[in-house]
């Protein structure tokens, strides 16, 4: 036990360790920008461009937790490595071409969407198939809700949220956009 700490303690940089992981906590909050900076230099061995200090005392935070109980293990590091090469879908990104309906049987194309294993659907959306209007600067737009998705614009979306932001250029919650939600 005394050599496994030894051993990793001279994998370690060379930092100063407080008494407790809440001092080198309250330490943090009280620096300000150059010494985040610094220290984030120090531990990662590399600069950083950041300038929100939120975010640097959280990597700040995560790298002392690191080296005070130690890092992933090789069994997540090998695990992390193999899915890395995985593409993963995007949220809220466009993930196909789809051709609008050929002739009255609008639910046959909704089932050309995802080809992926199935996902529950919110309960909050309305039934497939269903036409969602919104009225945006006079001009009228369309979603067709799917069973893995949204039909806008001949494109397959993840979310209301994306849709909207396709229309609109800016977050929004669909739910809230689409008229199928309250603002809070």
């Amino acid at each position: 036990m005394k050599k496994r700490l030894q051993a990793e303690a001279q994998r370690r940089p060379a930092i100063k360790i407080l008494r407790s992981a809440s001092e080198d906590l309250a330490a943090l909050d009280e620096m300000n920008l150059k010494q985040l900076q610094a220290k984030f230099l120090l531990l990662y061995e590399a600069e950083t461009h950041s300038k929100n200090l939120t975010f640097l005392r959280r990597k700040l935070a995560w790298k002392l937790q690191e080296i005070r109980e130690g890092g992933l293990s090789e069994k997540a590091k090998t695990r992390i490595e193999e899915l890395r090469p995985l593409e993963l879908p995007v949220r809220g990104s466009r993930t196909a071409q789809v051709q609008p309906p050929v002739s009255g049987d609008k639910m046959a194309s909704l089932a050309l969407l995802h080809e992926g294993p199935k996902h529950l659907r919110d309960e909050r959306l309305p039934s497939l198939g269903t036409v969602l209007r919104r009225k945006v600067d006079g001009k009228e737009y369309e979603v067709v809700v799917a069973e893995n998705g949204f039909l806008y614009d001949g494109c397959t979306y993840h979310s209301l949220s994306s849709v909207a932001k396709a229309i609109t250029g800016t977050s929004w919650n669909g739910f809230v956009f689409w008229g199928l939600g309250e603002r809070s």
